[in-house]
Protein backbone atom coordinates (compact mmCIF):
# COMPACT_ATOMS: atom_id res chain seq x y z
CA UNK A 1 0.00 0.00 0.00
CA UNK A 2 1.60 3.24 -1.48
CA UNK A 3 1.98 6.10 1.12
CA UNK A 4 -0.47 8.81 0.78
CA UNK A 5 1.25 11.47 3.45
CA UNK A 6 1.15 15.32 2.06
CA UNK A 7 1.78 19.00 3.38
CA UNK A 8 -0.07 19.61 6.99
CA UNK A 9 -1.54 23.15 6.19
CA UNK A 10 0.48 24.10 8.70
CA UNK A 11 3.05 23.25 6.80
CA UNK A 12 1.41 25.47 3.81
CA UNK A 13 0.93 28.42 5.71
CA UNK A 14 4.91 28.75 6.92
CA UNK A 15 6.38 28.10 3.77
CA UNK A 16 3.76 31.06 2.85
CA UNK A 17 4.76 33.01 5.47
CA UNK A 18 8.50 32.48 4.35
CA UNK A 19 7.92 33.25 0.84
CA UNK A 20 5.57 36.22 1.50
CA UNK A 21 8.22 37.84 3.98
CA UNK A 22 10.99 37.20 1.42
CA UNK A 23 9.15 39.20 -1.08
CA UNK A 24 8.33 41.55 1.20
CA UNK A 25 12.03 42.11 1.60
CA UNK A 26 12.71 42.10 -1.80
CA UNK A 27 9.96 45.07 -2.60
CA UNK A 28 11.54 47.13 0.03
CA UNK A 29 15.03 46.98 -0.98
CA UNK A 30 13.73 47.84 -4.63
CA UNK A 31 11.38 50.65 -3.56
CA UNK A 32 14.52 51.82 -1.15
CA UNK A 33 16.64 51.42 -4.26
CA UNK A 34 14.03 53.19 -6.22
CA UNK A 35 14.12 56.15 -4.21
CA UNK A 36 17.90 56.75 -3.63
CA UNK A 37 17.79 56.59 -7.27
CA UNK A 38 15.22 59.27 -7.55
CA UNK A 39 16.86 61.34 -5.01
CA UNK A 40 20.13 61.38 -6.98
CA UNK A 41 19.05 62.41 -9.94
CA UNK A 42 16.87 65.16 -8.37
CA UNK A 43 20.11 66.28 -6.70
CA UNK A 44 22.34 65.94 -10.26
CA UNK A 45 19.67 67.82 -11.29
CA UNK A 46 19.62 70.39 -8.85
CA UNK A 47 23.02 70.55 -9.31
CA UNK A 48 22.73 71.11 -12.90
CA UNK A 49 20.18 74.27 -12.80
CA UNK A 50 22.20 75.86 -10.47
CA UNK A 51 25.16 75.93 -12.72
CA UNK A 52 22.72 77.45 -14.78
CA UNK A 53 21.59 80.07 -12.70
CA UNK A 54 25.70 80.69 -11.86
CA UNK A 55 26.07 81.21 -15.62
CA UNK A 56 23.39 82.93 -16.48
CA UNK A 57 24.25 85.31 -13.66
CA UNK A 58 28.09 85.46 -15.14
CA UNK A 59 26.68 86.87 -18.54
CA UNK A 60 24.52 89.34 -16.97
CA UNK A 61 26.10 93.01 -17.60
CA UNK A 62 28.34 93.77 -14.54
CA UNK A 63 26.47 96.72 -13.42
CA UNK A 64 23.19 94.78 -13.23
CA UNK A 65 24.48 92.46 -11.13
CA UNK A 66 22.49 93.94 -8.00
CA UNK A 67 20.24 92.52 -5.38
CA UNK A 68 17.33 94.91 -7.28
CA UNK A 69 18.21 93.35 -10.77
CA UNK A 70 20.14 90.25 -10.90
CA UNK A 71 16.91 87.98 -10.65
CA UNK A 72 14.25 89.53 -13.52
CA UNK A 73 17.65 89.70 -15.43
CA UNK A 74 18.35 85.57 -14.63
CA UNK A 75 15.01 84.75 -15.55
CA UNK A 76 14.46 86.54 -18.12
CA UNK A 77 17.30 84.04 -19.67
CA UNK A 78 15.50 81.01 -21.74
CA UNK A 79 14.66 78.44 -19.65
CA UNK A 80 14.98 80.05 -16.23
CA UNK A 81 11.67 81.66 -15.89
CA UNK A 82 9.34 80.76 -13.13
CA UNK A 83 6.98 78.08 -14.23
CA UNK A 84 3.56 80.12 -13.21
CA UNK A 85 3.20 83.49 -13.89
CA UNK A 86 1.14 83.87 -11.43
CA UNK A 87 3.62 82.10 -8.37
CA UNK A 88 5.62 84.68 -6.14
CA UNK A 89 8.24 81.92 -5.37
CA UNK A 90 10.64 81.29 -8.40
CA UNK A 91 10.16 77.83 -9.50
CA UNK A 92 11.74 75.96 -12.74
CA UNK A 93 11.00 72.53 -13.29
CA UNK A 94 13.77 69.66 -14.71
CA UNK A 95 13.24 66.33 -14.93
CA UNK A 96 9.64 66.12 -13.10
CA UNK A 97 11.13 67.08 -10.21
CA UNK A 98 9.99 70.92 -9.56
CA UNK A 99 12.23 72.79 -7.65
CA UNK A 100 12.49 76.78 -5.84
CA UNK A 101 15.63 78.90 -6.59
CA UNK A 102 17.09 81.77 -4.61
CA UNK A 103 19.78 84.17 -6.16
CA UNK A 104 21.07 86.83 -4.48
CA UNK A 105 24.14 89.42 -6.15
CA UNK A 106 26.23 92.39 -3.94
CA UNK A 107 29.60 94.08 -4.47
CA UNK A 108 32.81 93.45 -2.52
CA UNK A 109 34.94 96.18 -1.62
CA UNK A 110 38.17 94.38 -0.40
CA UNK A 111 40.12 95.78 1.68
CA UNK A 112 43.47 94.11 0.71
CA UNK A 113 43.92 96.46 -1.93
CA UNK A 114 43.52 100.44 -0.88
CA UNK A 115 41.08 99.80 2.30
CA UNK A 116 37.19 100.67 2.51
CA UNK A 117 35.72 103.13 0.10
CA UNK A 118 32.57 105.26 0.73
CA UNK A 119 29.84 103.25 -0.82
CA UNK A 120 26.10 102.21 -0.91
CA UNK A 121 25.01 100.04 1.66
CA UNK A 122 22.00 98.74 -0.18
CA UNK A 123 24.33 96.75 -2.99
CA UNK A 124 27.40 95.96 -0.86
CA UNK A 125 27.52 92.36 0.67
CA UNK A 126 27.63 92.62 4.44
CA UNK A 127 30.64 91.30 6.33
CA UNK A 128 31.49 90.03 9.61
CA UNK A 129 34.89 88.70 11.79
CA UNK A 130 32.86 84.78 11.96
CA UNK A 131 31.94 82.89 9.40
CA UNK A 132 28.41 80.69 9.01
CA UNK A 133 29.07 77.42 9.41
CA UNK A 134 27.35 74.61 7.45
CA UNK A 135 25.27 73.33 10.68
CA UNK A 136 24.18 77.31 10.74
CA UNK A 137 22.62 76.86 7.14
CA UNK A 138 21.77 73.30 7.58
CA UNK A 139 19.30 74.72 10.83
CA UNK A 140 17.95 77.96 9.25
CA UNK A 141 17.03 75.92 6.49
CA UNK A 142 14.95 73.39 8.17
CA UNK A 143 13.10 75.91 10.03
CA UNK A 144 12.68 78.08 7.49
CA UNK A 145 11.40 74.95 5.30
CA UNK A 146 8.71 74.63 8.31
CA UNK A 147 7.54 78.10 7.88
CA UNK A 148 8.36 78.74 11.68
CA UNK A 149 10.48 81.74 13.37
CA UNK A 150 13.97 81.87 13.20
CA UNK A 151 16.29 80.95 15.75
CA UNK A 152 18.08 83.53 17.38
CA UNK A 153 21.47 84.20 15.68
CA UNK A 154 23.63 86.88 13.39
CA UNK A 155 20.98 88.37 11.06
CA UNK A 156 24.21 88.08 7.91
CA UNK A 157 23.52 84.13 8.23
CA UNK A 158 20.22 84.32 6.49
CA UNK A 159 21.90 85.85 3.38
CA UNK A 160 25.03 83.56 3.55
CA UNK A 161 22.75 80.57 3.48
CA UNK A 162 20.70 82.46 0.41
CA UNK A 163 17.54 82.21 2.29
CA UNK A 164 14.50 83.80 0.31
CA UNK A 165 12.21 85.45 3.91
CA UNK A 166 9.58 86.72 1.61
CA UNK A 167 9.35 84.21 -1.19
CA UNK A 168 10.41 86.67 -4.26
CA UNK A 169 13.36 84.92 -5.61
CA UNK A 170 15.97 87.16 -4.20
CA UNK A 171 17.97 86.23 -0.99
CA UNK A 172 17.42 88.32 1.96
CA UNK A 173 20.16 89.98 4.23
CA UNK A 174 22.72 89.84 1.66
CA UNK A 175 23.75 93.05 2.20
CA UNK A 176 24.78 96.02 4.66
CA UNK A 177 21.39 97.54 5.27
CA UNK A 178 19.72 94.82 6.09
CA UNK A 179 22.24 92.59 7.98
CA UNK A 180 24.75 95.10 9.18
CA UNK A 181 28.74 95.04 9.07
CA UNK A 182 31.91 94.92 9.87
CA UNK A 183 33.40 97.66 8.99
CA UNK A 184 30.78 99.49 7.22
CA UNK A 185 32.43 103.04 6.68
CA UNK A 186 35.56 104.01 4.58
CA UNK A 187 39.02 103.30 5.72
CA UNK A 188 42.07 105.65 5.68
CA UNK A 189 43.07 106.08 2.94
CA UNK A 190 39.79 105.26 1.05
CA UNK A 191 39.23 103.00 -1.22
CA UNK A 192 38.59 105.07 -4.80
CA UNK A 193 37.03 101.92 -6.53
CA UNK A 194 35.44 100.22 -3.85
CA UNK A 195 33.54 97.59 -6.70
CA UNK A 196 36.03 95.18 -6.71
CA UNK A 197 34.05 92.33 -7.85
CA UNK A 198 30.96 90.75 -7.53
CA UNK A 199 29.63 87.27 -4.69
CA UNK A 200 26.85 85.70 -5.88
CA UNK A 201 24.75 83.80 -3.86
CA UNK A 202 22.27 80.84 -5.04
CA UNK A 203 19.97 78.11 -3.25
CA UNK A 204 18.16 75.54 -5.09
CA UNK A 205 15.68 73.34 -2.65
CA UNK A 206 13.00 70.61 -3.72
CA UNK A 207 11.57 67.48 -2.39
CA UNK A 208 12.05 64.23 -4.23
CA UNK A 209 13.26 60.79 -2.91
CA UNK A 210 15.46 60.19 -0.39
CA UNK A 211 18.97 62.84 -1.50
CA UNK A 212 19.46 66.11 -0.04
CA UNK A 213 16.98 68.62 -0.01
CA UNK A 214 18.72 71.81 -0.98
CA UNK A 215 22.27 73.22 -2.97
CA UNK A 216 23.98 75.72 -1.69
CA UNK A 217 26.57 77.81 -3.83
CA UNK A 218 28.69 80.85 -3.99
CA UNK A 219 30.60 82.55 -6.61
CA UNK A 220 32.18 85.83 -7.53
CA UNK A 221 32.81 87.69 -10.44
CA UNK A 222 35.56 89.63 -10.65
CA UNK A 223 34.90 93.60 -11.79
CA UNK A 224 35.55 93.52 -16.15
CA UNK A 225 36.54 97.12 -15.92
CA UNK A 226 35.90 99.13 -19.13
CA UNK A 227 35.76 95.68 -21.29
CA UNK A 228 32.15 94.98 -19.57
CA UNK A 229 31.00 98.92 -19.53
CA UNK A 230 28.42 100.75 -20.85
CA UNK A 231 28.96 102.06 -24.56
CA UNK A 232 27.48 104.56 -26.37
CA UNK A 233 25.56 103.24 -29.36
CA UNK A 234 24.58 106.41 -31.49
CA UNK A 235 25.71 109.92 -30.90
CA UNK A 236 23.41 112.64 -33.24
CA UNK A 237 24.19 115.88 -33.90
CA UNK A 238 21.72 118.87 -35.48
CA UNK A 239 22.46 120.80 -37.64
CA UNK A 240 23.60 117.71 -39.58
CA UNK A 241 25.74 119.92 -42.60
CA UNK A 242 29.21 119.32 -43.03
CA UNK A 243 30.28 122.37 -41.71
CA UNK A 244 28.52 124.65 -39.01
CA UNK A 245 28.55 127.68 -41.28
CA UNK A 246 27.47 131.68 -40.54
CA UNK A 247 24.37 132.42 -38.54
CA UNK A 248 24.73 129.25 -36.22
CA UNK A 249 25.14 130.25 -32.44
CA UNK A 250 24.83 126.47 -30.86
CA UNK A 251 25.08 122.54 -32.02
CA UNK A 252 22.71 120.30 -30.56
CA UNK A 253 23.68 116.74 -29.74
CA UNK A 254 21.82 113.40 -28.28
CA UNK A 255 23.48 110.01 -27.37
CA UNK A 256 22.16 106.35 -26.98
CA UNK A 257 23.12 104.37 -24.39
CA UNK A 258 23.50 100.91 -24.79
CA UNK A 259 22.06 100.63 -21.25
CA UNK A 260 20.88 103.01 -18.61
CA UNK A 261 23.71 104.64 -17.36
CA UNK A 262 24.04 106.22 -14.28
CA UNK A 263 26.21 109.13 -15.33
CA UNK A 264 27.69 110.98 -19.16
CA UNK A 265 30.14 112.66 -19.83
CA UNK A 266 30.43 114.59 -23.14
CA UNK A 267 33.65 116.55 -23.94
CA UNK A 268 34.93 119.49 -26.64
CA UNK A 269 38.28 118.34 -27.20
CA UNK A 270 38.79 116.77 -23.68
CA UNK A 271 37.12 119.20 -22.17
CA UNK A 272 34.26 117.32 -20.28
CA UNK A 273 31.23 118.29 -18.94
CA UNK A 274 28.87 115.85 -16.78
CA UNK A 275 25.39 114.85 -17.25
CA UNK A 276 22.80 113.66 -14.99
CA UNK A 277 20.64 110.83 -16.31
CA UNK A 278 17.82 110.84 -13.75
CA UNK A 279 17.43 114.91 -14.52
CA UNK A 280 18.06 114.57 -18.69
CA UNK A 281 17.12 110.52 -18.90
CA UNK A 282 17.31 111.69 -22.90
CA UNK A 283 20.73 112.19 -22.72
CA UNK A 284 20.59 115.63 -24.88
CA UNK A 285 22.84 118.65 -25.06
CA UNK A 286 23.52 121.97 -26.34
CA UNK A 287 27.08 122.97 -27.17
CA UNK A 288 27.21 127.10 -27.13
CA UNK A 289 29.35 128.31 -29.92
CA UNK A 290 28.48 131.69 -29.21
CA UNK A 291 28.45 134.71 -31.38
CA UNK A 292 30.77 135.13 -34.55
CA UNK A 293 32.65 137.92 -32.50
CA UNK A 294 32.06 137.54 -29.46
CA UNK A 295 34.22 137.52 -26.31
CA UNK A 296 34.61 134.03 -25.94
CA UNK A 297 33.29 132.78 -28.45
CA UNK A 298 33.83 129.37 -30.31
CA UNK A 299 36.42 129.98 -32.81
CA UNK A 300 36.61 128.26 -36.32
CA UNK A 301 38.14 125.05 -36.74
CA UNK A 302 37.64 121.42 -36.25
CA UNK A 303 36.49 119.94 -32.93
CA UNK A 304 36.02 116.62 -31.65
CA UNK A 305 33.30 116.24 -29.92
CA UNK A 306 32.31 113.11 -27.81
CA UNK A 307 30.24 111.03 -25.21
CA UNK A 308 31.22 108.42 -22.89
CA UNK A 309 28.98 106.31 -20.14
CA UNK A 310 29.38 105.27 -16.63
CA UNK A 311 27.65 102.69 -14.78
CA UNK A 312 27.08 102.86 -11.07
CA UNK A 313 30.18 101.59 -10.38
CA UNK A 314 32.26 104.54 -11.90
CA UNK A 315 33.45 102.08 -14.87
CA UNK A 316 33.14 104.16 -17.74
CA UNK A 317 32.50 102.54 -21.46
CA UNK A 318 34.37 104.01 -24.56
CA UNK A 319 34.23 107.74 -26.26
CA UNK A 320 31.93 107.67 -29.15
CA UNK A 321 33.15 110.81 -31.03
CA UNK A 322 32.73 113.02 -33.93
CA UNK A 323 34.25 115.62 -35.75
CA UNK A 324 32.82 118.89 -36.09
CA UNK A 325 33.64 121.37 -38.60
CA UNK A 326 32.87 125.10 -37.17
CA UNK A 327 33.58 127.84 -40.14
CA UNK A 328 31.50 130.89 -39.36
CA UNK A 329 33.87 133.60 -40.92
CA UNK A 330 36.89 134.53 -43.04
CA UNK A 331 40.15 134.69 -40.52
CA UNK A 332 41.08 137.73 -38.45
CA UNK A 333 43.85 139.82 -39.19
CA UNK A 334 47.59 137.78 -37.90
CA UNK A 335 48.70 139.60 -34.80
CA UNK A 336 52.18 140.85 -33.83
CA UNK A 337 53.09 141.80 -37.12
CA UNK A 338 56.19 143.10 -37.72
CA UNK A 339 58.90 144.22 -41.05
CA UNK A 340 61.88 145.18 -41.29
CA UNK A 341 65.15 145.13 -43.48
CA UNK A 342 67.88 143.11 -42.39
CA UNK A 343 71.01 143.70 -44.88
CA UNK A 344 69.55 143.82 -48.56
CA UNK A 345 66.48 141.47 -47.46
CA UNK A 346 63.23 142.15 -45.84
CA UNK A 347 62.02 140.37 -43.52
CA UNK A 348 58.40 139.51 -42.12
CA UNK A 349 56.95 137.56 -38.40
CA UNK A 350 54.05 137.69 -36.97
CA UNK A 351 51.67 135.41 -34.48
CA UNK A 352 49.75 132.51 -35.66
CA UNK A 353 46.08 132.79 -35.91
CA UNK A 354 43.69 131.30 -33.26
CA UNK A 355 41.75 129.84 -35.71
CA UNK A 356 42.20 126.04 -36.35
CA UNK A 357 41.25 126.49 -40.03
CA UNK A 358 44.20 128.30 -40.92
CA UNK A 359 45.52 127.13 -44.50
CA UNK A 360 48.35 129.63 -44.36
CA UNK A 361 49.15 133.08 -44.92
CA UNK A 362 49.89 135.61 -47.33
CA UNK A 363 51.97 139.12 -46.65
CA UNK A 364 51.27 142.18 -49.32
CA UNK A 365 53.13 145.23 -49.62
CA UNK A 366 50.88 148.69 -49.96
CA UNK A 367 50.29 149.85 -53.72
CA UNK A 368 48.56 152.90 -53.93
CA UNK A 369 44.95 151.71 -52.91
CA UNK A 370 45.98 147.67 -53.34
CA UNK A 371 48.12 144.98 -52.29
CA UNK A 372 51.31 144.07 -53.92
CA UNK A 373 51.71 140.13 -53.25
CA UNK A 374 54.89 139.93 -51.41
CA UNK A 375 55.02 136.47 -50.16
CA UNK A 376 53.18 134.00 -51.53
CA UNK A 377 51.01 131.36 -49.30
CA UNK A 378 53.24 129.97 -45.97
CA UNK A 379 51.89 127.67 -43.15
CA UNK A 380 55.20 129.29 -41.51
CA UNK A 381 54.97 132.40 -39.41
CA UNK A 382 57.89 134.19 -41.39
CA UNK A 383 58.80 134.85 -44.39
CA UNK A 384 62.27 136.67 -46.42
CA UNK A 385 62.02 138.54 -49.25
CA UNK A 386 65.75 139.09 -50.93
CA UNK A 387 65.58 141.93 -52.60
CA UNK A 388 62.48 143.55 -50.79
CA UNK A 389 61.39 147.17 -51.22
CA UNK A 390 60.63 149.73 -48.64
CA UNK A 391 57.18 150.93 -47.60
CA UNK A 392 54.00 149.32 -45.83
CA UNK A 393 53.25 146.04 -45.49
CA UNK A 394 50.43 143.49 -44.02
CA UNK A 395 49.58 140.07 -43.72
CA UNK A 396 46.34 138.46 -44.13
CA UNK A 397 45.38 134.76 -42.93
CA UNK A 398 43.85 131.94 -45.35
CA UNK A 399 41.56 129.53 -45.18
CA UNK A 400 38.30 127.62 -46.77
CA UNK A 401 35.03 128.33 -47.46
CA UNK A 402 32.60 125.40 -47.02
CA UNK A 403 32.74 124.72 -50.06
CA UNK A 404 36.84 124.27 -50.18
CA UNK A 405 37.64 127.30 -52.26
CA UNK A 406 40.61 129.55 -50.60
CA UNK A 407 39.75 132.58 -48.89
CA UNK A 408 41.62 135.35 -47.21
CA UNK A 409 40.74 136.95 -43.93
CA UNK A 410 40.75 140.75 -42.90
CA UNK A 411 42.55 142.99 -43.79
CA UNK A 412 44.11 145.36 -41.44
CA UNK A 413 42.04 149.19 -41.14
CA UNK A 414 45.16 150.81 -41.28
CA UNK A 415 49.15 149.46 -41.77
CA UNK A 416 51.06 150.17 -38.40
CA UNK A 417 54.57 151.53 -37.81
CA UNK A 418 55.86 147.31 -37.47
CA UNK A 419 55.11 147.22 -40.75
CA UNK A 420 56.81 149.69 -42.44
CA UNK A 421 60.26 148.98 -44.19
CA UNK A 422 63.13 151.40 -44.19
CA UNK A 423 66.33 152.15 -46.02
CA UNK A 424 69.07 152.25 -43.41
CA UNK A 425 67.15 151.09 -40.02
CA UNK A 426 69.45 150.64 -37.69
CA UNK A 427 70.52 147.54 -35.94
CA UNK A 428 72.24 146.46 -32.37
CA UNK A 429 75.56 145.54 -31.87
CA UNK A 430 76.62 141.98 -31.62
CA UNK A 431 76.94 140.27 -28.47
CA UNK A 432 80.01 138.69 -27.55
CA UNK A 433 82.10 136.15 -25.27
CA UNK A 434 80.33 132.95 -26.94
CA UNK A 435 81.00 129.72 -25.17
CA UNK A 436 79.37 125.93 -25.61
CA UNK A 437 79.74 123.44 -22.91
CA UNK A 438 78.64 119.82 -23.60
CA UNK A 439 77.14 117.45 -20.71
CA UNK A 440 76.04 114.12 -21.63
CA UNK A 441 73.52 115.19 -25.00
CA UNK A 442 72.64 118.39 -23.68
CA UNK A 443 74.71 121.83 -24.63
CA UNK A 444 74.90 125.01 -22.88
CA UNK A 445 75.91 128.59 -25.07
CA UNK A 446 76.25 131.13 -22.89
CA UNK A 447 77.85 134.48 -23.66
CA UNK A 448 78.05 138.48 -22.64
CA UNK A 449 74.83 140.63 -24.07
CA UNK A 450 74.97 143.33 -26.68
CA UNK A 451 75.34 146.79 -24.89
CA UNK A 452 73.11 147.80 -27.52
CA UNK A 453 69.32 148.91 -25.58
CA UNK A 454 67.17 148.26 -28.34
CA UNK A 455 67.44 144.28 -28.18
CA UNK A 456 64.71 142.44 -28.21
CA UNK A 457 66.16 139.00 -28.82
CA UNK A 458 69.02 137.10 -29.69
CA UNK A 459 68.50 134.35 -32.37
CA UNK A 460 70.33 130.91 -32.37
CA UNK A 461 72.05 129.30 -35.84
CA UNK A 462 73.19 126.28 -35.77
CA UNK A 463 75.24 123.99 -38.13
CA UNK A 464 75.61 127.24 -40.82
CA UNK A 465 75.38 130.75 -40.69
CA UNK A 466 72.51 131.07 -43.33
CA UNK A 467 68.59 132.06 -43.30
CA UNK A 468 67.21 128.30 -43.07
CA UNK A 469 70.10 127.28 -40.14
CA UNK A 470 67.92 129.75 -37.53
CA UNK A 471 66.86 127.59 -34.95
CA UNK A 472 65.74 128.98 -32.16
CA UNK A 473 65.43 132.49 -30.30
CA UNK A 474 65.83 133.41 -26.59
CA UNK A 475 64.57 136.98 -24.93
CA UNK A 476 64.54 138.31 -21.50
CA UNK A 477 67.06 139.17 -19.05
CA UNK A 478 70.67 138.62 -18.13
CA UNK A 479 71.29 136.02 -14.82
CA UNK A 480 73.08 136.81 -11.98
CA UNK A 481 75.98 136.28 -13.87
CA UNK A 482 75.53 139.30 -16.16
CA UNK A 483 75.50 135.93 -18.95
CA UNK A 484 72.91 134.84 -21.30
CA UNK A 485 72.34 130.89 -21.21
CA UNK A 486 70.61 128.66 -23.95
CA UNK A 487 70.60 125.11 -23.59
CA UNK A 488 70.15 122.77 -26.32
CA UNK A 489 68.65 119.42 -25.49
CA UNK A 490 67.84 118.11 -28.99
CA UNK A 491 71.62 117.46 -29.79
CA UNK A 492 71.00 113.83 -30.37
CA UNK A 493 74.67 113.47 -29.26
CA UNK A 494 76.00 114.60 -32.50
CA UNK A 495 78.32 117.75 -32.46
CA UNK A 496 77.03 120.67 -33.87
CA UNK A 497 78.37 124.50 -34.57
CA UNK A 498 76.39 127.45 -33.03
CA UNK A 499 75.96 131.24 -33.44
CA UNK A 500 73.97 134.11 -31.95
CA UNK A 501 73.17 137.11 -33.37
CA UNK A 502 71.38 140.20 -31.29
CA UNK A 503 67.85 141.30 -33.15
CA UNK A 504 65.62 144.53 -32.30
CA UNK A 505 62.11 145.45 -32.54
CA UNK A 506 62.69 145.87 -36.32
CA UNK A 507 64.37 142.65 -37.49
CA UNK A 508 67.34 144.12 -37.67
CA UNK A 509 70.54 141.81 -36.85
CA UNK A 510 73.50 142.20 -35.64
CA UNK A 511 77.00 141.07 -37.01
CA UNK A 512 77.42 137.18 -36.11
CA UNK A 513 78.77 135.57 -33.42
CA UNK A 514 80.46 132.41 -33.81
CA UNK A 515 80.43 129.92 -33.92
CA UNK A 516 81.64 127.53 -31.51
CA UNK A 517 81.56 123.53 -31.64
CA UNK A 518 80.41 120.80 -29.31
Amino acid sequence: MSDERGFTLVEVLVAFFILMVGMAGTALMLNTANAATAGTKAREQAIGLQREVVEAARSVPYDQLAPATVVPAVQAKPGLGKLALTDTSWKVSRGGVIYTVTLGACSVDDDSDEGIGAHDAASFCATSATDTTPARCRELLTVAGSGQPLPDGPAIDVGRCGIDLDGDGAVDNLVEARAGCDPCSPTPPADQTPDDYKRIVTLVTWDRGTGGKYALQSATVPNPGSAAAIRIDTLTRAPATVAIGPGTSSVSFSATPSRPPAAVAWSVNGAIQEIDPAAQPALSWQWPLGEVDQAGAVLDGSYIVGARAADASGIAGPTRSMTIAVNRRQPKAPAGFVAGRNSDAVEFEWTANQERDIEGYRVYRVVGDVGEPACELTRATNCRLLDGADGDYYVVAVDRTTAGVLREGDVPLEVTPEGAVTTGASSPDSPSDLTATREADAVTLSWTPSPSTEVEFYRIYRDGQLYEHRYDRMAGTADADGLYRYVDTQTDGVTHSYSITAVNSKLGESAMLGPVTR
